[in-house]
């Protein structure tokens, strides 16, 4: 599998007249891009609810340039309303677009496009199980999606109750963030059943894996209901080993992340 390009997600939050924003980054010189590199860093555009201006940008590390709008440049649409999250699987990027309802696959090489995957609801993240299907968690359909990777369509679903954010699997078994419930979720990859679910914080919005197979849930508290809290889960014994808890209950932490070592 192709080397992973680095991603860089960019959140802007403000309050303009829809004249104001017009297309993006309007004195950038749009640099256009025929090949993308593994030192490349892909750079998701989240754009402003309603007004369709989420983008990428492509920053290249040995020429410091950055093209900007590549999915528009490269296929002649824009991206979309609501760039939400990009994952890189099998030379492939999935650009899961939250308010379009969609998930656009492009090339990884070029970001020429290859399928739109539609029929969601409100898609936030997307995790390959393996060649042949994907997981998307979703905010309003009370569902996670199951997603066909050979014909790029919703081929299934497996039912929640409320929001679900992100997710990983290990060992088989995709523990998702159950935002609604506070609940850690469990459900057997092979099977697409439910297994169990795990009170943790207030809102878990994100989830990690250390290098001792040990996740990382990160809860945001709500909005300014509990504090927010960090927890250590051993999946082996489906246990809390350790909670850190944020001393500032107004904090409201999320998209959590971690290292190789």
């Amino acid at each position: 599998m192709r080397a992973l390009v680095s991603i860089i997600a960019v959140f802007t939050l403000f309050s303009c007249s829809k004249e104001e924003l017009g297309p993006q980054c309007i004195a950038c010189e749009e640099n256009i891009i025929t090949n993308i590199n593994s030192s490349d860093v892909i750079i998701i555009n989240e754009g402003n609810f309603g007004f369709g201006n989420g983008s990428i940008s492509i920053y290249n590390d040995s020429t410091e340039q950055i093209s900007q709008n590549v999915f528009q440049q490269n296929n002649g649409v824009p991206l979309g309303d609501i760039v939400q999250s990009i994952i890189q699987y099998n030379n492939k990027a999935y650009i899961t677009v939250n308010n379009s309802n969609k998930i656009e696959v492009v090339d990884l090489n070029n970001f020429n496009s290859i399928a739109t995957i539609t029929g969601f609801t409100s898609p936030r993240y997307f995790l390959p199980i393996n060649n042949n299907k994907a997981y998307v968690t979703d905010l309003f359909s009370n569902s996670i999606q199951i997603v066909d990777l050979i014909t790029n369509t919703i081929s299934n679903s497996i039912s929640t109750s409320g929001w679900t954010e992100q997710l990983l699997i290990h060992n088989d078994t995709v523990y998702v963030c159950d935002m609604t419930n506070d609940n850690l979720l469990l459900f057997n990859a092979q099977t697409d059943t439910f297994v169990d679910s795990v009170k943790v914080g207030k809102q878990p919005n994100s989830i990690v894996k250390d290098q001792n197979n040990k996740l990382w849930i990160l809860c945001d508290g709500g909005f300014n209901e509990t504090a927010p809290e960090l927890i250590r889960y051993n999946p082996q014994n489906r246990t809390i080993e350790t909670t850190f808890t944020f001393p500032n209950l107004s904090n409201s932490p999320s998209e959590l992340k971690i290292n190789g070592t």
